[in-house]
């Protein structure tokens, strides 16, 4: 003798099923993402770092301190990148927000970005002491050194890091991403302008 289900069992059943398969989720502040990407940043992400730092440097009124005579623009180097998490790709991948913070800096009409010193990336400390290599150089105006040359030595270096801090608890795993930005007065050798901002992403594992 069979026995049959009801059609509301048998639903009941096939929902239970999914249920316990599961399905990973992303969250990103408030927003569920139906992908895994918590252990990674997407364009937008870092393009949203970006402007947190743009905002915050521009509204710091930093560049305008760092003018040159007449109100020429400060020029500024951009130091190499630290990345401090265990994610060998985010040293591609910030190439994103480095590209919005310079393209900000440049077109604001503010800033030009010294393509030379430091241009491709390099250490804060060797930023500073490239800038003692300049003297005599007869590429930079010995002036912005010291003295006569062409070119203009850079005033300002920028610094970027980012830090990843994992935690778990039960199937959930969130990554608190910090990524920080700083500028340097290279001859002074002190910081001038910083900031730092935070995003949590947790993924949620399926039962």
């Amino acid at each position: 003798m069979s026995t049959r289900f009801p059609v509301s069992a048998c639903l009941v059943v096939m929902l239970a099923s999914m249920m316990l398969i599961g399905c990973a989720q992303t969250r990103t502040g408030s927003q569920m993402k139906p992908i895994n990407n918590a252990n990674r940043l997407t364009g937008g992400e870092w393009d949203q770092f970006a402007n947190w730092m743009k905002n915050s440097m521009i509204q710091s009124g930093v560049l305008n301190r760092h003018q040159g005579p007449g109100g020429t623009p400060v020029v500024i180097a951009i130091a190499d990148w630290d990345n401090n998490t265990n994610q060998p790709v985010f040293t591609r991948d910030k190439t994103v927000m480095e590209n919005a913070i310079r393209k900000t800096l440049v077109n604001s009409g503010q800033a030009v970005v010294n393509r030379d010193i430091g241009g491709t990336g390099a250490k804060p400390d060797s930023l500073t002491q490239n800038i003692t290599s300049l003297r005599n150089s007869a590429e930079y105006d010995q002036s912005t050194v010291p003295p006569p040359g062409q070119a203009k030595a850079p005033s300002l270096g920028l610094y970027m890091q980012i830090n990843r801090i994992p935690v778990n608890q039960g199937r959930t795993t969130q990554y608190d991403y910090a990524v920080k930005c700083e500028l340097i007065d290279l001859q002074a050798k002190y910081t001038v302008w910083e900031d730092q901002f935070l995003m949590s992403k947790q993924f949620v594992r399926g039962l």
